[in-house]
């Protein structure tokens, strides 16, 4: 029996992937910096002066991967629509 793959799953499971493979070269940069050396991610070199920067592409990364794993499963982004506020 055959298993089919839908277009959004591997969509997903390749984001994801990316998403992991960005987020840990970004922690290895973070190392090598604290370290004292400079590290190239994504064409960009960075240094010490860059810490912050490197911690904030830390965390946008961890947050796709957390949404790609929210996509895989079957749940998107959590929106409120309307409130009511009740007595």
């Amino acid at each position: 029996m055959a298993m089919a793959i839908f277009y959004w799953e591997v969509k997903a499971i390749t984001k994801l992937q990316r998403a992991i493979e960005m987020r840990d070269s970004w922690i290895v940069a973070e190392e090598a910096v604290q370290a004292g050396q400079s590290y190239s991610v994504d064409g960009k070199t960075v240094t010490k002066a860059n810490l912050s920067e490197i911690r904030n592409a830390i965390k946008y990364w961890e947050g796709q991967i957390s949404q790609s794993k929210r996509k895989s499963k079957g749940k998107g982004r959590v929106r409120i629509t309307n409130v009511v506020p009740m007595d």
